[in-house]
């Protein structure tokens, strides 16, 4: 018991709010997805990758196309970041572009899973449904950069 006293109160305030907001992300609900385009697409390659890595014992040509679907997934997730490291503004509104196309892509490889092989499509409903919310949101960014460059 004294060595858990011990261990609660050497723990820093900051390292306590951190580790707060770390369980509080983690307890989240999953159905809600997270406000942060980064966080976001981030959780939807995590989740195309645990997705693709079910269809490692599936057919040899369903296992090539979870093979473009992982590549397109967290292709997502990768320019989201690299648009925001972006050092100017059309390096950003590039990488934007490319995330939507990669996010877009993404809901093809998802349908053509679910279309040829039936054991998969009752796990493609969600998958697809947060593809499309991404390149929906990826292109509304995509727009207002557009228009923030025109003023």
């Amino acid at each position: 018991m004294a060595e858990n006293a011990r261990f609660f109160f050497s723990i820093s305030r900051k390292s306590l709010q951190k580790r707060a907001v770390r369980f509080l992300h983690s307890a989240r609900d999953m159905e809600t997805p997270p406000y942060e385009i980064q966080e976001r697409t981030f959780q939807f390659a995590c989740r195309i990758v645990r997705f693709c890595r079910q269809l490692s014992d599936a057919h040899p040509v369903t296992r090539k196309l979870a093979f473009e679907l992982l590549k397109s997934g967290t292709s997502v997730g990768a320019n989201t970041e690299e648009a925001d490291a972006g050092q100017t503004k059309p390096d950003f509104r590039t990488k934007i572009a490319v995330a939507r196309k990669e996010a877009k892509e993404s809901v093809y490889w998802l349908r053509l899973i679910a279309a040829t092989d039936a054991r998969w499509s009752q796990h493609t409903p969600s998958l697809l449904e947060e593809a499309n919310q991404l390149a929906s949101i990826l292109t509304a960014i995509k727009k207002k950069a557009d228009e923030n460059d025109d003023r």
